[in-house]
């Protein structure tokens, strides 16, 4: 997974929240506690634009299914243009946006990653040590 430090416009300005780009069909494997409907998670699968934002997150920027999602980049000198595939529920309050990583893996740091999600029985039986690692045990 890789942060996207982007902000979004809106007629009253800007709104930052959490962004994360990743590889929805891994990352569904390994989020399986989300609830997100079926069609929307293959949607998100085949739009290589594709977004799924949380309930909280939709509801207070008034997204619905189809919506054009676009970030300018802070950090990374790229503006992305996105379309709200999902509407997830989970645990997290107000959850973050996750989007197709492959959208702007071409124009960012190619083959570079900053956070693994690892699923594993337990912390120790994990292979991969470091300061960025998350384990999500059962």
């Amino acid at each position: 997974m890789n942060g996207f430090d982007g902000a979004y416009r809106t007629g009253e300005g800007k709104d930052n929240f959490a962004q994360f780009g990743t590889d929805p069909r891994r990352f569904l494997e390994v989020y399986q506690d989300f609830e997100l409907p079926l069609d929307q998670a293959e949607a998100w699968k085949q739009d290589r634009a594709g977004a799924i934002a949380s309930v909280d997150l939709a509801r207070n920027l008034g997204w619905k299914i189809g919506d054009r999602i676009i970030l300018e980049g802070v950090r990374q000198p790229i503006t992305i243009e996105l379309t709200l595939r999902g509407i997830y529920r989970s645990s997290m309050q107000s959850g973050p946006l996750f989007f197709n990583w492959d959208s702007v893996e071409q124009s960012l740091h190619r083959g570079q990653t900053q956070v693994f999600l690892i699923r594993a029985d337990s912390p120790q039986g994990s292979a991969v040590r470091g300061s960025q690692q998350v384990v999500i045990t059962e």
